[in-house]
């Protein structure tokens, strides 16, 4: 499993067509795809919206998280960092804020490859990008 993280806008979903020759019609949207497609897919961007979904719908994301690192230990995961800034008013964000940070630190344990982008950059602070 390969994971890239950073803030919203950063170059991400580039870095990884560019860098694991990802043709867009490979790359799954988490804001839309089924909980099923993951478990096939070759990458997933927008991992944070379907953490999101997940979490609307009542699932157990880490369990979910932990049978996508075994059933699909080859997915490339592209999520947003959400975790900086100011603290949401609404519960249901702050919900969301903090399970997104507990996936992303369960998928950098269990990813060979941890990539940040920040303007464009990449930062390999786990694993070898190739």
């Amino acid at each position: 499993m390969k994971m890239i993280t950073g803030g919203a806008f950063q170059g991400k979903r580039g870095y990884a067509e560019k860098t694991f020759a990802i043709d867009k019609i490979d790359m799954i949207s988490g804001s839309e795809c089924t909980s099923e497609s993951i478990f096939t897919a070759h990458c997933i961007y927008d991992f944070h919206l379907f953490i999101r979904r997940m979490l609307d719908a009542g699932a157990d994301t880490i369990e979910l998280v932990q049978q996508l690192s075994e059933e699909n230990p080859d997915i490339i995961i592209i999520t947003d960092e959400i975790g900086a800034g100011i603290i949401p008013i609404e519960r249901e964000d702050r919900i969301w804020r903090e399970t997104v940070g507990k996936v992303c630190c369960l998928l950098a344990e269990r990813s060979e490859t941890v990539v940040r982008i920040c303007c464009g950059i990449p930062m390999v602070i786990k694993g070898n990008v190739l």
